[in-house]
């Protein structure tokens, strides 16, 4: 024997307001304007084909591509920016500290425009 309940006549509420929409960011704004979509699965990778050794490597992190620079065996100089050189640098650590540069910035940039959009970051 099976029973039926009565429709319900009172909605319940929620115990939380539905969440407000999240105002987009510099970028994401941008993004919209120039019609730019996300990166698909594959773009998202953390490999690369390599033509030069013909093998598949990271792009970032340890070995990554981005590190390409750094490991050269013969370093070009400028002697006008050798004369510039602080004390105690190297031409060799030029890249390494340009490349964490980068990421800094990076950081930094991303902080601004989520301030900017009204995000805790």
């Amino acid at each position: 024997m099976l029973l039926s309940l009565p429709p319900l006549t009172t909605p319940l509420p929620r115990e939380k307001p539905v969440p407000e929409a999240k105002p987009p960011t510099r970028w994401e704004k941008f993004a919209a304007k120039k019609g730019i979509k996300p990166k698909t699965r594959e773009a998202r990778r953390n490999l690369m084909y390599d033509e030069a050794t013909g093998e598949w490597v990271r792009k970032w992190g340890y070995g990554g591509a981005n590190k390409a620079a750094e490991a050269q065996w013969l370093v070009e100089v400028d002697p006008k920016k050798e004369a510039e050189r602080k004390e105690g640098t190297t031409v060799r650590g030029d890249s390494r500290r340009d490349r964490k540069e980068r990421v800094k910035r990076n950081d930094r940039r991303m902080r601004k425009n989520l301030r900017e959009a009204g995000r805790k970051g």
